[in-house]
Formats: structure tokens, C-alpha cells, sequence
């Protein structure tokens, strides 16, 4: 068996593990969702006591804003036998406190890809979040969107869905939006799709600059003489501001 067959028949397992414990996976899918974390401390959790180490190379990545790639991440999971772990995790179900069938079945069959990227859009549009952190989520919605496409668990049209949804509940998700907008396999029907609308202000008379003259039809030469000294001695940023402001009423 290859490693397509392994996985396809993997899927199939998920698949039916999924039809019996439909209530076990929604409970799953619920913690992913909650935006306080649970669901993802606890997958960190899970991956720290399996490798230790990880956990510093994550908290290293967090504070270095110059890193703007998770790959290094995923390689040392691999090389540290990640793969075997997961599959002790499938065949052993019955050990307490084991969210691995769950947790695959919600990566394959659920909202795992959009929910990843609905929290990172979280994170950034949250000011009390660390820049740091904000910059992290910046980096890891556009890996996970251009991942979920190169592994064929989504597509472009799928990510423009998204975009839709989230607007229609009053979210602006401007990175996945910039992010689908530059992939160069996205069709230019998506990528207007995806442009964020432009803000109309309200209608209104058009401004129209006039002279001191009009504006001030009772002063005479003296008055503009001052105006006009002061203008050329004592000016400044404020100054000029002002006298625009007034020559467009």
C-alpha cells in the first residue's frame, strides 16, 4: 500500500468513526471553535508532550518578527515522528483523554482550515493582541490558505465562499481577501471578487475654492494686507490648513 492508499484509507476509517460518534464530534469541533483557545491549547498540549522542544521552537518563532514561515515547524515534527505518533493515537482510541480520531476527522471532514483562519483574522483585528502575535497570524492564515490549496483540501472558489460568509456576518477578513487576491492561480473573476469595497462617503456639494475678496466682501486693503503679511512671515502648517478650509466653504 502506498502512502496515497494509506491515507485514502485512513480518510475511509475517519469517515466512518465520524458516523458513529457524531456527538463526540461536534463536542470536538465546538472546543475548536471557542475563541477563547481551548481547542488548539489543547492540540498544543498534546504535541509539546510528545516533543518537548517544540514548544520552545514555537514560543522562539512567536517573538522573531522576522520569521514569516512555519515550515521549519512542521519539518520538526516530522523528522521527530509525528507520523507514527498519530497512527498510535488511531489505534489506540480507548486511552482517556485521546482527541486524535476527533481531531483528524475535524482536519479532513470539518471547518478546520476556515476556523484556523477566522481566529488568526481574530487575533489582528483585536488591538489588545501583541504585535508580534498579530504579525505571526498575518504570516500563518496566508500559509494555511496557500497549504489547504497545494494539499487539495480547498480551492480557490472555496476560500472566495469564505470571504462572502464572513462579510455577510459583518467581518472584514482583509488578509485571507489580500492573500486569494494574489495567488496566482486565482482567476481574475475571484480576485475582484475578493476586493474589498471601496467606502462611498455621503453625497454633498462639490467644495469650491474662493478668493479672500468674496469671502470677505466688507473687508478693505488693510485688512487683506495683514492677512497677507502674516501669511508670508508668521506662517504655518495650521495656518494654511485653515485658510483652505475657509476658501472651500
Amino acid at each position: 500500500m502506498n502512502n496515497e492508499e494509506k491515507i485514502e484509507h485512513a480518510k475511509g476509517l475517519l469517515r466512518e468513526w465520524k458516523a458513529t460518534h457524531h456527538e463526540e464530534y461536534c463536542n470536538f469541533t465546538d472546543w475548536m471553535h471557542d475563541r477563547e483557545g481551548p481547542g488548539f491549547i489543547a492540540v498544543f498540549n498534546h504535541a509539546k508532550a510528545f516533543m518537548p522542544q517544540f514548544e520552545t521552537a514555537v514560543l522562539l518563532h512567536l517573538k522573531d518578527d522576522s520569521s514569516n514561515d512555519v515550515g521549519h515547524l512542521e519539518k520538526m515534527l516530522v523528522e521527530g515522528g509525528m507520523e507514527n505518533h498519530l497512527l498510535t493515537g488511531l489505534n489506540t482510541p480507548h486511552i482517556p483523554g485521546n482527541i486524535f480520531l476527533p481531531m483528524l476527522a475535524w482536519m479532513f471532514y470539518g471547518r478546520s482550515f476556515e476556523c484556523m483562519v477566522e481566529y488568526g483574522e481574530d487575533l489582528i483585528r483585536n488591538p489588545k493582541t501583541n504585535f508580534l502575535i498579530r504579525l505571526g497570524a498575518k504570516h500563518h492564515i496566508k500559509w494555511i490558505i496557500k497549504s489547504s490549496i497545494a494539499l487539495k483540501g480547498r480551492t480557490e472558489e472555496d476560500w472566495a465562499n469564505f470571504v462572502e460568509e464572513q462579510r455577510e456576518m459583518g467581518s472584514e477578513p482583509n488578509v485571507t481577501a489580500k492573500t486569494i487576491a494574489k495567488l496566482k492561480t486565482a482567476s481574475e473573476e475571484i480576485r475582484e471578487f475578493v476586493k474589498p469595497a471601496g467606502k462611498k462617503g455621503a453625497p454633498g456639494r462639490a467644495a469650491r475654492r474662493r478668493p479672500l475678496t468674496e469671502l470677505l466682501p466688507n473687508g478693505d486693503n488693510y485688512l487683506f494686507d495683514c492677512i497677507d503679511n502674516h501669511v508670508k512671515i508668521r506662517n504655518s502648517g495650521k495656518d494654511f490648513a485653515m485658510l483652505f478650509n475657509v476658501s472651500s466653504i
